[in-house]
């Protein structure tokens, strides 16, 4: 997966993306007016201005970034911000529900969390459920009226840019203090309802591993966690997380851990993780 600035050479490519997800998707949600509405909205003016001024993004599905300039079938999706606004986020409907949304909001949360402490979206129907899962709260409920009799109604939304989600996300070990157990061949996979933060970890040295805590606002973690080793030894510790944002392609994150084994020695140490 590759996201990168739109060029002017792409400008076809974004509005087929924005165009043909309106006219397969909008319809199962909106009467027909609006749905031509959606489209005039989206113009082929306001798409070559947010580009011309470096607004755009586009995510592929392929590692090459030569195919992402030159092979329209391999772009999947797009997205805008403007100031703390995310806008014009699609994703072709076959390319929905396999993580390029996600990636794609991550990376545009990332540019707006170099100047602002939230960030603000409009949402429509069909991505009002993805919105909400990545901790976006309804704020405000809007109206506009379409010029066909019709009046368009929808949530504003806002996330606050301090407090990460961790939800679906993976991490891999980069370096730890000698008297840790995980490695860089140790991987973990974290899942977040609201506060409680949970995870699996396996890998190196670590048969199977579970850990257990809760979220801070700023998206600190404090945590329990539990292994079994290679030497079928049952090993538990309490951790202390705190994220740092990698600005860039993909919004990720990496975590220094501050960590104390609770059984064995009792020992201390660091470790640093970063994600897939």
């Amino acid at each position: 997966m590759k996201i990168v600035l739109a060029t002017a050479a792409q400008f076809e490519v974004v509005r087929s993306i924005v165009d043909t997800t309106i006219k397969t998707v909008y319809p199962r949600y909106y009467p027909e007016d609006v749905v031509a509405f959606f489209h005039r909205y989206h113009s082929d003016e306001s798409i070559r201005d947010d580009i011309s001024s470096g607004n755009v993004y586009l995510v592929s599905a392929n590692q090459e970034e030569d195919k992402i300039l030159v092979d329209g079938e391999a772009v999947v999706g797009t997205g805008s911000v403007r100031g703390d606004e995310i806008y014009r986020m699609f994703v072709l409907p076959q390319y929905q529900g396999r993580g390029f949304g996600s990636a794609l909001l991550r990376t545009l949360e990332g540019r707006i969390a170099e100047s602002y402490g939230k960030v603000r979206l409009d949402s429509s129907l069909p991505a009002y459920s993805m919105y909400l899962k990545a901790g976006y709260a309804p704020v405000a409920w809007q109206k506009i009226e379409t010029g066909s009799g019709r009046v368009l109604c929808f949530n504003a939304m806002e996330k606050s840019l301090s407090f990460v989600n961790y939800d679906g996300r993976s991490f891999r070990t980069v370096t730890n203090t000698d008297n840790g157990e995980v490695t860089e061949d140790t991987t973990f996979r974290y899942h977040q309802r609201g506060k409680m933060v949970w995870a699996e970890y396996e890998g190196g040295p670590v048969l199977r591993g579970t850990l257990i805590g809760t979220v801070s606002d700023d998206g600190s973690l404090d945590f329990g966690y539990q292994h079994l080793n290679r030497e079928f030894e049952l090993r538990t510790g309490l951790c202390h997380s705190v994220p740092e944002p990698i600005f860039g392609p993909g919004g990720k994150l990496r975590i220094r851990e501050e960590w104390r084994w609770t059984n064995g020695d009792g020992s201390s140490g660091e470790s640093l993780i970063e994600e897939l």
